[in-house]
């Protein structure tokens, strides 16, 4: 796993078992299709707390977060199903795509948020600071302390033979790390921190049928558990928060889920999502022109103007047709947990 530049707060790191492809029109349907992920798995995040009265309000971090196996599961085991609504130290996408060509290759995106505490600190005697709930610079901004996040992506590029042969496991974390930024006029500073978040992704794919295979995404938190007994939101400093999956390809269409052809029927009721499920997207075929696609487990629709199928729920919806896309994303539900 190589890490990336940091551009504008972004994190992004990468973990490629092949070379990667040049861009196509699924490669640009993932970008298209990560900008819609964004705009609905960050909204939780983006929206609290303009009105902390609001119900949906009141819970933080509301779309598929995945925790310790220990801590989630303190209980006893969680129930695998296909909503984003329960907390789960996991998530598992099965998807079907057809082998449009020799030498195909599959593309992940996995994406979450990780936790981070903004923290204000006054300037006191010296060089001195002290934790303050706010502070005002000089230039008339006001620093408020808040648990804030860092969106975090790594690309894996895996050539879809090797996944036939075995399961491929990337390590798909982000490390700690402290920023700290001097405010002007010297009233205070700003202190950022970040705990690491421990996770893998294990890829695998199995032949169903002539030119058909079966696609298995499966992400981990591998991290140890919290100590027992802490509150959520404690638990969440090591968590992958509003955990999706953005997932493309060169040489292959994936087949839609809800609507599957006759002759794959079987082979879609099969596939078994825990905690997501595939929406396609893409744009949609026209007279004489198939569509490139683009599909994505966890987190999304498709780009504009390129609806397919849609969940009931928090998910973009988009108009119903046979898909044959190239990119797929799963979206989980929001969580309502304590």
């Amino acid at each position: 796993m190589t890490k990336a530049p940091v551009e504008g707060g972004r994190a992004r790191t990468g973990a490629t078992a092949a070379p990667a492809p040049p861009p196509d029109r699924a490669g640009r349907a993932l970008e298209q299709l990560g900008a819609v992920a964004d705009a609905v798995l960050y909204e939780g995040y983006l929206l609290y707390p303009y009105r902390r009265s609001s119900p949906k309000n009141r819970v933080r971090w509301q779309f598929g977060v995945l925790f310790p196996r220990d801590w989630v599961e303190r209980d006893g085991p969680v129930e695998p199903s296909i909503s984003g609504s329960a907390d789960s130290w996991y998530q598992q996408t099965e998807c079907l795509l057809r082998v449009e060509r020799p030498g195909a290759v599959v593309r992940v995106r996995v994406r979450y948020l990780q936790w981070q505490h903004k923290q204000a600190e006054e300037a006191v005697r010296g060089e001195r600071c002290r934790p303050v709930a706010s502070i005002r610079a000089d230039d008339g901004t006001t620093h408020l302390t808040f648990d804030e996040a860092v969106p975090c992506e790594h690309e894996i590029v895996v050539p879809l033979d090797d996944l036939l042969v075995r399961e491929n496991v990337f390590p798909v974390g982000a490390p700690d790390g402290e920023d700290v930024e001097p405010l002007p006029g010297g009233a205070g500073r700003v202190v950022r921190r970040r705990a690491a978040v421990r996770a893998s992704a294990g890829v695998v794919a199995e032949r169903v049928a002539d030119g058909v295979c079966r696609l298995r995404i499966r992400t981990e938190n591998t991290g140890p558990a919290p100590v027992p007994g802490v509150p959520r939101g404690e638990a969440l400093r090591t968590a992958l928060i509003a955990a999706h999956t953005l997932v493309g390809g060169d040489g292959v269409r994936f087949v839609s889920l809800i609507d599957p052809p006759e002759e794959l029927r079987l082979h879609a009721r099969a596939c078994r999502n825990a905690f997501t499920f595939p929406v396609l997207g893409g744009e949609p075929p026209t007279a004489g022109r198939r569509a490139p696609g683009a599909a994505g487990t966890g987190a999304g629709a498709g780009p504009p103007r390129t609806p397919c199928c849609r969940r009931r729920s928090s998910s973009p919806i988009t108009r119903r047709w046979r898909p044959r896309a190239r990119v797929i994303s799963t979206t989980p539900r929001r969580s309502t947990r304590s």
